[in-house]
């Protein structure tokens, strides 16, 4: 349910204002595109109340997020991925994050299973691309027991992450977390506790320091534990 009004030039086709249906919400904008040197296109496109998950269901994608989707992009090119260079803002209020890699990891690591289907009230990402590379200032996902914070880049080449994120989780959240676990958090002045962590690699196996920072402490705290006795030479 595209619709458009075309404005056709000697060297450039301007699809302006165009409004379409996008999963029961809408999307609206403008397109130009100019062939006097060489290919140049620009876009510039709002979506808002955008069903996430019959989206990705339309787009034949796995269906890993739900909510709905307010959404803000201009972009400019002259080909494909690489030319592209732009801004933009994503918003999904009241959704679902279902079996995420980097959430799968760290459900693993801090033994939370209620990371790898997490609902949240919010999710919002900030991002501009230029050089094949999409950088994330704001990233900021909220749930009534905790929040995910940080910012970071991802190469569109290989789609490989390159995160400083934070999660903190609301005061009491934490109450059947292993000590071991909990010792690696810093309580902040209203209860809460965080952990600051860098993510690194493709987005389908990311890696997190959390993983040796954790191993690294906890054999720490058992050497602390068990009692050392040096052997008396002496009496040998």
């Amino acid at each position: 349910n595209v619709a458009a009004s075309v404005v056709l030039g000697s060297d450039e086709v301007k699809l302006a204002p165009l409004s379409a249906k996008l999963a029961d919400g809408t999307l609206a904008g403008d397109v130009a595109v100019k062939f006097s040197d060489g290919l140049k296109y620009n876009v510039n496109l709002q979506v808002k109340d955008a069903d996430v998950a019959k989206f990705l269901e339309e787009a034949k994608t796995k269906p890993v997020m739900s909510g709905k989707l307010m959404a803000t992009t201009t972009l400019a090119g002259t080909g494909g991925l690489p030319t592209i260079v732009g801004n933009g803002r994503m918003e999904i209020d009241g959704g679902q994050l279902t079996q995420i890699p980097i959430l799968n990891l760290l459900a693993t690591i801090l033994q939370m299973e209620a990371l790898r289907n997490l609902k949240f009230s919010e999710c919002v990402m900030e991002y501009s691309i230029s050089n094949n590379v999409m950088q994330t200032p704001v990233i900021r996902i909220i749930s009534p027991e905790l929040q995910i914070t940080g910012k970071g880049s991802v190469s569109l080449a290989d789609y490989s992450l390159h995160h400083n994120l934070t999660i903190t989780f609301a005061k009491g959240a934490l109450g059947a977390a292993p000590k071991e676990i909990l010792s690696f958090f810093t309580e902040q002045t209203d209860g809460s506790m965080s952990l600051s962590f860098k993510v690194s690699g493709p987005y389908n196996s990311p890696k997190t320091d959390l993983t040796a920072r954790i191993a690294k402490g906890v054999v720490q705290q058992l050497l602390e534990k068990v009692p050392v006795k040096m052997p008396n030479i002496f009496n040998n």
